[in-house]
């Protein structure tokens, strides 16, 4: 795959996100349930990066559609290509001047083509590095962590039986963190800011590690680390960038649904989210994986049948 190649792939998946992204607003218009509107947010994210390598030409290096474009450039080994053959033999007869001109203009696409394969080398490297710069930043928040007190514990222990959890998966006091994590997909575990003990009822702590307990049930750990390598590959893309937000925004609705099945009542769910936002007052989105607090919280007190995407423009 050259540079080229790899120009031609960034301006054909602009108009394939466009494509995808349009359906995935008309999907989210009909669906009701946040799990049906999570699964259509995956499917859109897997479609982008499905199309290149069965939708045709140039998918992902394995045609050769940037040459042929261009009616080709000049051929291995330093042999004219075939609009420099005709160019030649035009201008032997009167007729060369367009070949040439023809030939002229698809080299200096080839070029820009080339320049945009460059550009995304070097854009897909510094976001793959701000991933990793990510992922270094959470296992340093576990590395940090200390283990929960031992009343905590059994409460925790106790949440994980009910929801079906594995005993392994530990309860960390991290006092780096803002908000209650779930992180880890081989090593799943939850962080606990240790000041929301202070400021938050015993039922409302509960109700929030649920929460987080839940990502893991449902395994968006895993999800959300692929969804940042599909963020790495097509950082330049607006399309995936919305795909993207509404999968997080669906993924904080799907875990509210299964945390509020664990409450005794949705408003006493909605409440912890109330006290989490009152905790954090001057974050504008204070959880921890996208979905504003309080759309979640007006979800739960006035539940409707449907919620409309945000526009992708």
């Amino acid at each position: 795959m050259n540079a080229a190649t790899i120009g031609d792939w960034v301006l054909r998946s602009l108009i394939e996100g466009a494509v995808v992204a349009g359906a995935l607003a008309v999907a989210l218009s009909v669906l009701r349930r946040p799990e049906q509107r999570h699964g259509a947010a995956v499917l859109a994210l897997v479609a982008l990066v499905a199309w290149p390598m069965f939708g045709g030409d140039g998918g992902w290096g394995l045609a050769t559609g940037a040459n042929a474009a261009v009616g080709g450039s000049v051929q291995a080994g330093g042999a004219p290509s075939a609009w420099w053959a005709e160019g030649l033999d035009g201008a032997r007869s009167g007729r060369g001047a367009g070949a040439l001109s023809a030939g002229r203009a698809a080299l200096r696409s080839d070029g820009l083509r080339s320049l945009l394969g460059r550009l995304w080398l070097v854009g897909a490297l510094l976001a793959t590095l701000r991933a990793v710069a990510g992922h270094a930043q959470v296992q340093r928040l576990r590395r940090r962590s200390v283990a929960a007190t031992p009343a905590l514990r059994a409460r925790f222990d106790a949440l994980k039986a009910v929801m079906g959890l594995p005993a392994s998966v530990p309860l960390l006091l991290s006092p780096d963190a803002i908000v209650p994590l779930a992180i880890g997909v081989l090593r799943p575990a939850v962080l606990l800011p240790p000041a929301l003990l202070l400021r938050l009822s015993v039922a409302d702590v509960d109700a929030l590690l649920a929460h987080e307990l839940a990502h893991l049930r449902r395994f968006d750990p895993l999800v959300a680390a692929l969804q940042s390598a599909v963020e790495a590959i097509y950082f330049f893309h607006p399309a995936m960038w919305w795909i993207s937000a509404q999968l997080r925004r669906e993924r904080e609705f799907c875990a509210d649904r299964v945390a509020v099945r664990r409450s005794p009542d949705p408003l006493t769910y909605a409440r912890a989210l109330a006290a989490l936002a009152g905790a954090h007052p001057n974050l504008p989105v204070p959880a921890a994986d996208g979905g504003s607090l309080m759309e979640r919280i007006e979800s739960l007190v006035h539940p409707t049948p449907r919620r409309r995407p945000r526009s992708p423009a």
